[in-house]
């Protein structure tokens, strides 16, 4: 949210939790829009909307994390998802090309397991067990609300071999939203690249 909207937001909230007959002072508003000022307005009233008409727990005054529920889902919806868009980028990419991922849980989990190739390189027996482990770490880390530290690029067979022999490497590529893939590659721990290719997955 931007600030100015911070007055419709709590003028929503108060509304909301006037349903439950509940009171805010000054400081529970303040950690009610610390936890939730990131999300856009539009999106919290729909979610708003949504928790206060749901039958199986709309009837209980709702708390931050139950209303971030509602936009992002779970950890365990969120962990899944990432591993569906990991899975695909192996199919499509592959262990050759290096890669950057539009989310930092990603990119930082799946250094921790071994690096990009390491993942590429799984057999079909050893996927059920990857992905368990993939999730588990990224349901971790989007509990905590943290992000592992992570490197730039995820680098591939191409960038590791011309890196032994002294030659330029390929471009990474951008896996998924595009301006955030670049953001998570700025923000890494290996040089960054000056231009880059982009494949949408």
């Amino acid at each position: 949210m931007l600030d100015n909207e911070k007055d419709k937001f709590v003028t929503m909230l108060q509304a909301t939790m006037t349903l439950y007959d509940r009171e805010l002072s000054k400081a529970v508003v303040f950690l009610w829009w610390e936890a939730l000022k990131q999300f856009d307005f539009m999106a919290l009233r729909e979610a708003f909307s949504r928790y206060v008409t749901n039958p199986d727990n709309g009837q209980f005054a709702p708390k931050p994390a139950d209303i971030i529920k509602f936009i992002a889902g779970t950890s365990s919806d969120t962990a899944l998802v990432a591993w569906t868009k990991v899975e695909k980028a192996i199919g499509r990419v592959g262990a050759y090309s290096s890669v950057v991922f539009d989310d930092g849980i990603i990119q930082g989990v799946i250094y921790e397991m071994g690096g990009w190739t390491s993942m590429c390189h799984k057999n079909i027996d050893e996927l059920p067990f990857v992905a368990k482990e993939f999730q588990q770490r990224y349901r971790h880390y989007k509990s905590m609300g943290k992000i592992p530290n992570y490197p730039k690029i995820l680098i591939g067979l191409a960038e590791a071999d011309n890196q032994l022999q002294g030659y330029k490497s390929e471009l990474p590529v951008l896996i998924g939203d595009q301006q955030s893939a670049i953001m998570i590659m700025n923000n890494g721990n290996e040089p960054k690249q000056k231009t880059l290719s982009v494949v949408t997955i």
